[in-house]
């Protein structure tokens, strides 16, 4: 799975537990921890998603589907991480949370939309609410001296009805820390890696014995066969 350079790992030092767990099957350990390591991390993704309304202003869940996982692989045991990150589709939430500036690409300035765009109901701007293509069809204009993009209006009380459709500005400040990724995962991780590594040994072992389970009744009746046969 490609993320978009800002991906979480989760691990953590198991021995402690292993220790206290000797009693378990020892062969199922990499299955127990490589489950443990991936179902925390789907727990502590779904712990991000759900901050993100209360953090952005969303209008769709292209964003919250944005934060997705990379699960851990038993062939890496014993040093098997499973990760929580940002896919690269959605790059500009790693922003939020690394910080940077944004800078135009092939223009001076750069246009914030504003409340007054009108946006599809996924949240997206339509091509022609863009601001290249307003002001190609000429709807709107810059004032002098003013890094805003006003929409033309027509008719009687033009001038009362103008609305800010963009705001201009040579580049774009994001603040990092805002989707507090790394503090939410490894917060949640932390906390319920422990109990799930618990319950992942525990269906492990439970699976080993119901396949061992099986695989003697199989024995039994193969041999019930042949000794019935040489009668």
């Amino acid at each position: 799975m490609g993320m978009s350079g800002i991906e979480i790992g989760i691990a953590s030092n198991l021995k402690q537990l292993i220790r206290d767990m000797e009693h378990f099957v020892a062969d199922q350990l990499p299955f127990a921890t490589v489950d443990a390591l991936t179902q925390s991390a789907r727990k502590a993704k779904d712990r991000v998603r759900k901050s993100l309304n209360k953090r952005f202003e969303l209008r769709s869940k292209y964003s919250v589907n944005g934060i997705t996982i990379q699960r851990a692989e038993k062939r890496d045991w014993p040093n098997a991480a499973a990760y929580v990150g940002v896919d690269k589709k959605r790059a500009y939430l790693a922003d939020h949370e690394q910080g940077k500036v944004r800078k135009p690409k092939g223009s001076s300035v750069m246009a914030i939309p504003t409340r007054a765009i009108n946006r599809t109901s996924s949240g997206r701007i339509r091509k022609a609410q863009r601001a290249g293509a307003l002001r190609a069809a000429g709807k709107t204009y810059r004032p002098e001296g003013k890094d805003v993009v006003l929409r033309k209006a027509k008719g009687r009380g033009a001038a009362r009805n103008l609305k800010v459709m963009y705001a201009l500005s040579p580049q774009v400040k994001i603040k990092g820390g805002r989707l507090r990724l790394e503090e939410t995962v490894r917060k949640h991780a932390t906390r319920i890696l422990p109990a799930q590594f618990k319950r992942s040994m525990r269906e492990a072992v439970r699976s080993r014995r119901s396949n061992t389970d099986r695989l003697t009744t199989s024995q039994a009746r193969t041999l019930l066969a042949r000794a019935r046969g040489r009668r």
